[in-house]
């Protein structure tokens, strides 16, 4: 078995386009849905050292960047 220790840029682009407006936590699960679990998760964790992330009231996350009002 071969690990996995770089995220899948492109993967990590699609996840960054999915978060420029609120996006629940299983929708960027989806948007991962033809790589496997842990790749989807490392593309998150990348997301996430690259970005400040925030949460709205329904507990979907966002760029921060990216929000300009509640959707």
């Amino acid at each position: 078995m071969i690990a996995i220790t770089t995220a899948d840029q492109t993967l990590v682009a699609e996840i960054e386009r999915l978060l420029a407006s609120p996006a629940y936590f299983k929708q960027v699960l989806d948007c991962g849905a033809d790589h496997a679990y842990r790749e989807v998760l490392i593309a998150w964790s990348d997301v996430r050292e690259k970005h400040a992330l925030q949460r709205d009231e329904l507990g979907r996350y966002f760029l921060v960047a990216c929000q300009t009002e509640p959707v």
